[in-house]
């Protein structure tokens, strides 16, 4: 029986494998703010962040990989258990491979969504940032400033996975 790779052995395969890469596009795909429980003057303090990521595998004679990157932002008080504030977004990133898979790679769902989960997010961050801190100001509040990118804190859903190739 074979052991099941950890978690780092497959980040250092995304960095040594067949995905050699560029980033060809990255956008806004939606978004949504609320702030159903502000008390007036009062920023709420803590943060929770969810983050879910999904990765829609390229047909073999694609050379592209499409990662949708859903970020949710729940701010509360620290009194209470519902959340004052919530920002959600989803992102779309479009990676190309800049020569051809090699097939262990293409045959490797493990290796996609490691590979996903580290690029998609790490590329989106800094806009999710943007994003939150413009949003609460847009809304009358003070803006909330997202954490600098901590890979060893992130928390994914735990329904992270494929979606059909090409899909949008």
């Amino acid at each position: 029986m074979s052991k099941k790779p950890t978690t780092s052995a497959i980040a250092t395969a995304v960095n040594e494998s067949g995905l050699p890469h560029e980033l060809a596009d990255l956008f806004l795909s939606e978004a949504s703010v609320s702030r159903p429980g502000i008390r007036p003057g009062q920023p709420p303090t803590d943060l929770k962040i969810l983050l879910k990521v999904t990765i829609h595998k390229p047909a073999p004679d694609q050379q592209k990989l499409l990662v949708r990157v859903n970020i949710v932002t729940d701010a509360f008080y620290p009194d209470s258990d519902s959340a004052a504030v919530r920002i959600a977004a989803t992102f779309v990133v479009i990676y190309r491979f800049v020569k051809p898979m090699t097939e262990e790679a293409q045959t490797d769902s493990q290796l996609f969504r490691v590979f996903g989960q580290q690029n998609g997010v790490y590329h989106v961050w800094p806009y999710w940032r943007e994003f939150v801190q413009s949003a609460t100001t847009r809304m009358g509040l003070p803006p909330l400033r997202m954490p600098l990118l901590a890979p060893s804190e992130l928390q994914f859903h735990p329904e992270d996975g494929e979606g059909e190739a090409g899909t949008e």
